[in-house]
């Protein structure tokens, strides 16, 4: 078996329903070189109690309790005292099958893999979904591998991956973005990766619960993150060809997916932001028409919102009532 040092970031805020749950699944893992980091975010329930009470009773757990300034503060936190060979992520509310980090390190060693993605479990109230799942595993030797398949696998997140750590010993998560940072700091970690390995079976439970960030009633902050995130990213790692094609398709499903939510939320506040978003589609139209990585009804979406505003509000709000969905 083989025994390299994984350090296991957690940032905990106020997780006190999940976070048992959580770790009872981490210090379960049949791979025996842990090293679990509970990065308690100024807790004001009893989460930091139960991060200590955990610690009591394994060795293999830090905790570290801060003031809470935010997931990116916290995972950055638990970087600077990692000291395994890799590193991995778990969000207090999620869990991980015993085997994970087995498995995902047994595939990383084996083929001299910096990144190693498994499979997610996308646990909602009534059903679950596998995603990020390729029917075999795929490769990257190099951004330039990077291609299609790729994306469409690729999981935004990090707390489904190791990463090497002498390869991303320098990266930290950009406490600017509320929304986004995971996908950054991926970005960072993939053009370092001299190898990356997408596998096919799922390991990771992300839970999703009404009152996370990603259904929460949206901010201004919420909405404008991940825009701004992909707008920078797209500027930072231009030569990047097939990373900055991917950027630039995701950040007009997310100027789709943001005036969708700006509408359906009813928000006159935001109807600056809409027009500015309408303005960077008719911009980036001739580009948009062209992209392989945009499907039909993606182009559709950014065609009514840019040029057919009350058509694509008329529609999108009729969908939501027969549907109870977006469009």
């Amino acid at each position: 078996m083989l025994n390299q040092k994984i350090s296991v970031i957690v940032p905990v805020y106020n997780g006190q329903e999940y976070l048992r749950g959580s770790l009872d699944s981490l210090v379960a893992s049949t791979h025996n070189n842990l090293e679990i980091i509970l990065i308690d975010n100024g807790s004001t329930d009893g989460s930091g109690r139960i991060c200590d009470e955990y610690a009591k009773n394994d060795e293999r757990i830090t905790v570290l309790h801060t003031e809470n300034r935010g997931v990116s503060a916290a995972r950055n936190a638990g970087l600077e005292i990692a000291t395994g060979d890799y590193i991995g992520f778990l969000d207090s509310d999620d869990t991980v099958e015993p085997d994970t980090y087995e498995y995902l390190l047994e595939a990383a060693v084996n083929n001299n893999a910096d990144v190693v993605q498994c499979g997610v479990f996308k646990e909602f109230t009534d059903k679950t979904r596998v995603v990020n799942s390729p029917k075999s595993p795929i490769v990257a030797k190099s951004e330039r591998d990077m291609k299609a398949e790729f994306w469409s696998n690729f999981a935004f997140s990090v707390w489904s991956k190791i990463y090497k750590s002498q390869v991303v010993r320098d990266i930290r998560f950009d406490t600017a973005y509320v929304i986004g940072e995971d996908l950054r700091y991926n970005f960072e970690a993939l053009v370092k990766s001299r190898k990356t390995l997408l596998l096919p079976c799922p390991k990771y439970h992300y839970l999703q619960r009404t009152g996370s960030a990603c259904n929460a009633m949206p901010s201004e902050k919420n909405l404008t993150s991940f825009r701004q995130m992909m707008k920078d990213a797209e500027r930072d790692f231009q030569g990047y060809d097939n990373m900055t094609e991917f950027i630039f398709c995701e950040g007009m499903r997310n100027n789709a997916h943001v005036s969708s939510r700006i509408v359906l939320f009813g928000e006159r506040s935001f109807d600056g932001l809409f027009s500015e978003i309408r303005e960077d589609i008719k911009a980036s139209f001739s580009r948009i028409k062209r992209a392989r990585g945009l499907s039909a009804k993606d182009k559709l979406k950014l065609t009514l919102i840019a040029y057919f505003p009350k058509i694509y509000v008329f529609t999108l709000k009729m969908l939501k009532g027969s549907k109870g969905e977006e469009m």
